[in-house]
């Protein structure tokens, strides 16, 4: 580590207090803000910054969750209480920064309301050196990169992500499909769910030129009928061609 405050290998604990919290990865070098409420996690806490100031994250075990006393994962890595706050409603505001990884020998006698283990920071005292410069772009390995790339971008979540599913990705399909601009679509799609009067104002800026709010008003007030927006999306402002408007009676 290369920061003036950081431990050593000599400052790392024999015992360590760990926090089990599902889906939180803390890193080396890393930077993890945590919201600590729970009384047990609050003593840990309180605690913590009396001695080394050093807490233990790990994960639970895959469906065990982080009520009670959940099996974790082996491997886990400390992180080091760099700020702190008190709130007027009783919590503590820290952030933890990614000192080091550890193995879990054993886990100690509850005799305190929060757990504490036996780290082996052996096999990872390298997570301590001063990290190296970056490599310049042709030096990365790329086969590698892409091996881990790979599998994000093929999955749904991506999919979602870049707009392909829900409003924002049928209409980003229409406009594919008509030669219309994507990104219209998708601020199209995303508006449906926008109040009424953000969703006609939007509409007004989008005609004022065109003079298609105007005829729609005039259409609307000669059948009698009080509309609301029902479809969309639009086109932008500088061509009124290709949009329409469904009208459905209050």
């Amino acid at each position: 580590m290369s920061g003036p405050f950081d431990p050593a290998a000599s400052d790392l604990p024999a015992e360590l207090p760990i926090f089990p919290l599902t889906g939180v990865l803390l890193l080396p070098r890393g930077r993890l803000p945590l919201n600590i409420f729970e009384k047990r996690y609050l003593a840990m806490t309180a605690d913590a910054l009396k001695s080394q100031r050093m807490i233990g994250m790990v994960q639970p075990q895959d469906g065990s969750g982080d009520a009670g006393e959940p099996p974790v994962y082996r491997i886990g890595c400390a992180g080091r209480i760099t700020s702190f706050s008190e709130t007027d409603d009783g919590r503590y505001l820290i952030t933890l920064g990614g000192a080091a990884r550890f193995d879990i020998v054993r886990e100690l006698p509850r005799d305190r309301l929060y757990r504490r283990v036996v780290p082996d920071w052996r096999p990872y005292l390298g997570d301590l050196a001063t990290p190296a410069p970056k490599a310049e772009a042709g030096g990365m390995d790329r086969t590698r990169l892409l091996a881990a790339l790979k599998p994000f971008f093929a999955s749904p979540h991506r999919r979602r992500l870049a707009g392909g599913g829900g409003d924002a990705g049928r209409a980003a399909g229409h406009h594919r499909r008509h030669g219309l601009p994507v990104c219209a679509g998708r601020e199209a799609g995303a508006a449906r769910g926008a109040r009424p009067r953000r969703a006609r104002g939007a509409l007004d800026r989008a005609h004022r030129d065109g003079g298609a709010w105007q005829r729609a008003e005039r259409r609307r007030a000669s059948l009698g009928i009080r509309g609301k927006i029902a479809t969309w999306p639009i086109t932008p402002p500088t061509s009124t061609r290709g949009c329409w408007r469904s009208w459905s009676a209050r």
